[in-house]
């Protein structure tokens, strides 16, 4: 039994670098902030603070202050930090855990650790104050950095008499970690210094909220909010509560306190504390808000092409070409993953800021993806240049933990004066091979590559003989409206829809991959249906089907549509416009030898608003439930009908916001899967994370684009609460043009027997081509630089989390995960030779050695567990340092050529009545806002309840005014950078500009004063409710 409170404050202050106003205007508080909280630490000597868990704000700081001074302040900085007082890291940024890869959690963390270490320690706890869910390996990767706890808001969904607020969170591998759910917001004393007179009550009305709910005598507070400009003086504050207690203790304290005084308690009374397993989607008390994972989908296919340009070429093959003599571009490749990690905060890779932000999230990631092609292009030709070449070649890669066979596509150039030639590989055997388009000196080849070694690569040689091409095994047949090869055929119907049938089980699934459009009245957080919705799909639509390439290896369709769609909502958003719009969509359809995966490739131009574009998957499979791919191979399995929660909360709980109905909406990596236990159907897609199962039929709906045209609202029919900003960010309706990748495989069994993953790796991530000439070399035509092996499995179950050089820039690197619920035995081996292996954490720590038998690593891995190596190499120069202008990768194919159904008309982004509708809400504020202060100015007399309510709905009006104000100059700007045709119109946007930084420094402060309000509305009305007994705060709290 508890016989003593002890009340924890931990001040903080969290910090969204790019939400609502850019990284060049947020960046600059930043600077008088932290030089408030540095004078503050020296003032008083017991003062404790938490820097938001993220070093990328402190690189920001110290990259705005000069010579002497930066020094001076990071030697002060680094005083503290060792001292225990001001705790960083371990994160480098913010990271959203749904929409980013393993990988990019990994290095987040790496980086995150090697900043705090430079200040002298880092916090090792997992800060997780605002992040929207979690996947299910989250704390296996915290662990795997030494982190054995979490603060977390967001995702848990106990019911409210079950409830704690210390729990443990477990990964698949029975990874565990105490989990401190701060169920009453990170904000719930935040504040105290600026309404002293009754800071002592407030805290003392907190306690009393969460002491149901704590399984020790620990009691956690959040001294902080966002966007603070200075840290709370609450020292003075804890000095006079403490004077007149003799029980309970208050004390200023850190994460890392306050998790050893619960371990402590827990240990000594032998406490058990609730177990959570699993993904953490839950928005019964603070939304997850699962809409983002479809809001700008456009950032998550930019984002994906640049995670798998790091880690499936730019890494590993760097890493490969270092091991057989070539240098390692470790400065470049670092800066290249900040840079990627940077646009990972989940205001930024959610797509829920405002446009401007997003517009420099577009202009990072294609700057990442051209660093990053650029390194990894490199690594490719350096190798083949090292190769011995008997004429002109062919070198094949493969990205793949595992051996692959499947066609290879590249645009080759044919040596001067070639007319005709052949194919044949290393071995002197013809490979058969398909051409396609011309274009003087080059052609599209598509040939069969097989047995392409794991992360390695294959040679194949161009020869002018007049060599017959060989037939393949398993050609790919066709006619007017169908295709099939020998595992899968597919009919397309009038309408554009596939039946699809699998041949293995003749089974068929009828009218496949259809769209359905809707509306959209939600915003960039949630999706909502309106009150009155027109759903229009292409099913009974004649579409115009043609055979666009036929040939043994390689046959593809191509559909095209055009459909009439609403043009937006209308001005009540109850319902779809009675105007509508010519919107086209042309999708093929394609089909390869050897493969069963039936492959999609659908472009629009999206020129509608207000709406949300699917495309359908009606299976007919009986089961309740979904298997969707998460990080690191983690695959969740999801309950198809969503769930609606209770409208009970704990006693207290001050609600920001909630779902309101089922959320069925589920996210995914890259595959999605269906299956009875005897067959099944995955739909893989890339850079589309968002799914949902429609009872009807099973049908797996895949989100291809969501279209709003704000920020946040709050009419919503499908969420309440205040989640954010009000502001018309017209670039979230997604205009334009848009191309999208997704398959349908059919399979045996469920996901694993149907080897979903590596058709899924085998789609997203192909083969590249280096084309050279005949040259000599040291390395051989074909080779294995890594591979990866388990007992019993081909291929095998150990998926490749990421290849690099170690953070010291000495030894290679490598973690994998075994995907397996069991244990298996791997071998590894690395084509070059390992001189020692030693077994590491994540944070690269070495834990043992590790023995070898003839160059190669075996060890024992337990199912869903993440394993790192680190290894030692023998040093080798197998290469040389350039490579010739005869060396060049080949791009898949040829330019593409827009197609003419695309070329329809857009409306304009932004417009005169957009602008006069923003105006117009401008007035309206200011005119509520002016009956507002006069009610305060005549209002006399009032309880304290009664003027506090008075004062909050001020300080609303106030923050709604300023919204108003700073949605009017935003929408301005976009129409002045949308009409370039205006005079002077770049130095209006000059001006704009200036009020924009302003007003956004007058929104962080009336945030914070709202949030401070809601709390005191919810104090005073307590002590209202209390004052028959006169509110005695001063009562024992237990």
């Amino acid at each position: 039994m508890k016989k003593k409170t002890i009340i924890h404050l931990i001040s903080h202050n969290h910090w969204d670098p790019a939400w609502f106003a850019q990284r060049k205007y947020t960046r600059k508080w930043l600077v008088p902030f932290i030089d408030n909280l540095l004078k503050t630490l020296s003032l008083e000597p017991g003062y404790k603070y938490v820097l938001d868990g993220q070093t990328s704000i402190i690189e920001d700081y110290f990259d705005q202050l000069k010579g002497k001074e930066r020094g001076k302040k990071r030697k002060e900085m680094q005083g503290y930090v060792k001292g225990g007082r001001l705790l960083v890291g371990p994160f480098y940024i913010g990271s959203d855990w749904t929409l980013t890869s393993g990988a990019a959690q990994i290095h987040n963390l790496l980086y995150g650790h090697h900043e705090a270490k430079k200040l002298g320690k880092v916090m090792k706890v997992g800060w997780l104050l605002d992040q929207f869910g979690f996947p299910a390996q989250t704390w296996q990767v915290l662990k795997g950095f030494g982190i054995d706890s979490a603060f977390l808001w967001r995702g848990l969904g106990m019911d409210s008499d079950k409830m704690k607020s210390e729990v443990i969170l477990a990964s698949p591998d029975s990874s565990e970690i105490m989990g401190i759910y701060i169920w009453d917001s990170y904000r719930n004393a935040m504040a105290l210094s600026e309404t002293k007179e009754i800071a002592k009550e407030r805290i003392i009305s907190e306690v009393k909220k969460l002491i149901p709910y704590a399984l020790t005598e620990n009691v956690l507070l959040m001294n902080g909010y966002e966007f603070d400009p200075g840290p709370d003086d609450i020292l003075p504050i804890i000095d006079e509560i403490n004077r007149g207690e003799k029980e309970e203790k208050f004390l200023q304290s850190t994460p890392l306190e306050y998790v050893e005084a619960v371990k402590r308690f827990v240990e000594r009374h032998k406490v058990e504390l609730p177990e959570i397993k699993g993904y953490l989607y839950s928005g019964r008390y603070a939304p997850v808000l699962c809409g983002v994972w479809s809001s700008r989908i456009y950032l998550k296919q930019a984002n994906e092409k640049c995670q798998q340009a790091l880690e499936k070429w730019a890494e590993p093959f760097s890493v490969f070409s270092w091991s057989v003599g070539g240098a390692y571009p470790f400065e470049k490749l670092s800066r290249i993953w900040r840079m990627l990690l940077r646009n990972h905060p989940h205001d930024e890779i959610c797509g829920c800021g405002i446009d401007d932000i997003h517009r420099d999230n577009i202009y990072d990631y294609k700057e990442v993806l051209k660093a990053a092609n650029e390194v990894g292009d490199i690594s490719l030709k350096i190798i083949t240049q090292g190769i011995k070449t008997k004429s002109p070649a062919l070198v094949i890669f493969n990205p793949s933990a595992w051996e692959r066979s499947s066609v290879v596509q590249a645009v080759i150039r044919l040596p001067k004066g070639w007319k005709q030639f052949s194919l044949k590989d290393h071995r002197g055997r013809d490979v058969p091979f398909q051409l396609g388009r011309k274009r003087e000196d080059k052609v599209e080849i598509r040939f069969w590559g097989e047995h392409i070694p794991p992360y390695g690569y294959k040679s194949y040689y161009l020869t002018q003989d007049q060599s017959s091409n060989p037939k393949i095994k398993d050609p790919v047949k066709s006619g007017d409206n169908w295709m099939r090869n020998s595992f899968t055929r597919v009919e397309i119907n009038e309408d554009g829809s596939l039946n699809i049938t699998d041949k293995l089980y003749d089974k068929v699934y009828r009218n496949v991959g259809y769209f359905e459009d809707g509306a959209d009245s939600g915003d960039t957080y949630n999706y909502s249906f309106p009150k009155v919705d027109k759903i229009i799909t292409t099913l009974g639509r004649k579409a115009k089907i043609t055979l666009a390439e036929s040939g043994p290896l390689f046959t593809r369709f191509k559909i095209e549509y055009l459909l009439n769609l609403p043009e937006s909502l209308t001005k009540n958003r109850t319902k779809r416009s009675k105007r509508t719009r010519k919107y086209p969509v042309v999708s093929y359809v394609e089909l390869r030898a050897g493969c069963p995966r039936v492959d999609f490739e659908t472009k629009v131009n999206n020129v509608v608003k207000d709406h949300r574009l699917r495309v359908l998957f009606p299976t007919d499979i009986k089961t309740d439930h979904s298997y969707a791919e998460q990080q690191l191979l983690d695959v969740a399995k999801f309950p198809i009908k969503g769930k609606t929660y209770p409208k009970d909360v704990p006693e207290g709980m001050l609600v920001a916001g909630r779902d309101t109905v089922s959320v069925a909406t589920r996210p995914q990596r890259s595959f999605v899967d269906l299956t009875d236990g005897e067959r099944g159907l995955a739909i893989i897609s890339f850079g589309l994370p968002e799914y949902e199962v429609l009872l009807e039929k099973n049908t797996i709906a895949l989100t291809l684009l969501r279209g709003v045209g704000w920020l946040a609202r709050t009419d919503l029919l499908t969420r309440e609460g205040d989640v954010g900003w009000e502001f018309f960010t017209p670039d979230a309706q997604c205009p334009g043009k848009f191309t999208y990748a997704y398959s349908v495989l059919p399979h045996p069994g469920g996901w694993q027997e149907g080897l979903v993953h590596y058709w899924a790796e085998d789609r997203n991530c192909k083969i590249r081509t280096v084309q050279t000439d005949e040259h000599g070399g040291k390395l051989p035509e074909e080779h294995s630089f890594l591979s990866l092996s388990v007992e019993g499995f081909n291929p095998d179950v150990g998926r490749m989390i990421e290849v690099k050089k170690t953070e010291d820039d000495e030894d290679l690197e490598l973690s994998f995960v075994n995907y397996l619920d069991r244990e298996i035995n791997v071998k590894m081996r690395v084509g070059e030779g390992i001189k020692k292996a030693y077994r590491t954490d994540l944070a690269e720590e070495i834990k043992e050695e590790l023995k070898l038998k003839d160059g190669v690593v075996s060890l024992k891995v337990k199912g869903k567990e993440i394993v790192a190596l680190r290894m030692k190499l023998k040093p080798r120069k197998l290469i040389p340092n350039s490579f010739t202008q005869a060396t060049f990768l080949l791009p898949h194919s040829f330019p593409v050529e827009e197609e003419d159904l695309l070329k329809v008309d857009a409306p304009f982004l932004v417009t005169p009545e957009d602008i006069k509708n923003a105006k117009e809400r401008v007035r309206e504020r200011e005119e509520i806002l002016l009956k507002k202060e006069k009610d305060l100015r005549y209002k006399k007399g009032g309880s304290p309840a009664e003027i506090q309510e008075s004062k909050g709905e001020a300080i609303k009006v106030r923050r709604y005014l300023a919204e108003a104000k700073y949605s009017l100059l935003l929408t301005q700007k976009r129409w002045l950078e949308t009409n370039e045709q205006v005079t002077d119109y770049q130095l209006q946007i000059a001006d704009i500009e200036k009020e924009i930084e302003g007003i956004a420094s007058q929104l962080a402060r009336l945030r914070i004063e709202g949030r401070c309000a809601e709390f005191l509305d919810d104090y005073y009305k307590k002590a209202k409710d209390n004052a028959q007994n006169k509110f005695d705060y001063t009562k024992k709290l237990t």
